[in-house]
């Protein structure tokens, strides 16, 4: 599989490998996003344009995260689709994660912000149950899909990590394509050599040569 297709590609199936190589390349990536985004920010500080580097800051932020999450949720579905499972559970973690927000921002919505700090430690209790899950959720992500086996063979997600994809899929339908064109290409290459073995180019004629007494024509 492609790096490309690994990375954003939500269609076919990984291997355990494939998914720790894959987290360890978001992990890197979304880290050199956010490095790039504090350099930013700190040296638009103390100048003239300091709030068109805080946006620019900002905006790298939020791109980051999207890419990040694009990334992780990219390796999960495929990871989940070679356990023969929904690509739809990677999305567990977003209820207890709409669950800790709502806590939170509840909790800072009506206060200033010297005090959405303090507000927010006051009412992280009130999260607790969703923190636990959210753990669980995690625990049992990595036990499914970092730890255990894939299904061996194909299965309907496709073919087995490394093995030809399945024809009626579209990794599949991209390879028959890219055979199709290989094996034209070569059609033509060699019917291209017979031909020249056949029917060579006639040599090119050359000028008699003059000779004493004769004229050339």
């Amino acid at each position: 599989m492609h790096l490309l297709d690994l990375l954003f590609s939500f269609h076919g199936r990984i291997n355990r490998a494939q998914y720790w190589l894959g987290s360890t390349l978001a992990g890197i990536g979304g880290m050199v996003l956010f490095q790039c985004a504090s350099g930013l920010a700190a040296r638009g500080a103390g100048t003239a344009d300091m709030l068109g580097s805080a946006a620019a800051f900002s905006l790298l932020i939020v791109a980051s995260v999207i890419v990040s999450t694009w990334w992780t949720l990219a390796l999960q579905v495929k990871r989940f689709h070679d356990r023969g499972q929904s690509g739809w559970f990677a999305t567990a973690p977003v209820l207890p994660l709409l669950g800790i927000a709502s806590v939170l921002f509840g909790a800072i919505g009506d206060v200033s912000p010297t005090a959405a700090l303090n507000a927010a430690l006051t009412a992280a209790p009130e999260a607790t149950p969703y923190f636990i899950a959210l753990v669980a959720i995690y625990f049992g992500f990595f036990i499914n899909l970092g730890c255990i086996d894939g299904v061996r063979g194909p299965n309907r997600y496709g073919a087995a990590p490394g093995a030809p994809p399945l024809p009626d899929t579209p990794a599949g339908r991209r390879a028959a394509k890219a055979n199709a064109f290989t094996m034209h290409a070569a059609m033509n290459a060699v019917e291209q050599a017979v031909a020249e073995q056949l029917y060579p180019d006639p040599e090119p004629s050359r000028p008699a040569q003059a000779a004493f007494g004769r004229r050339v024509r």
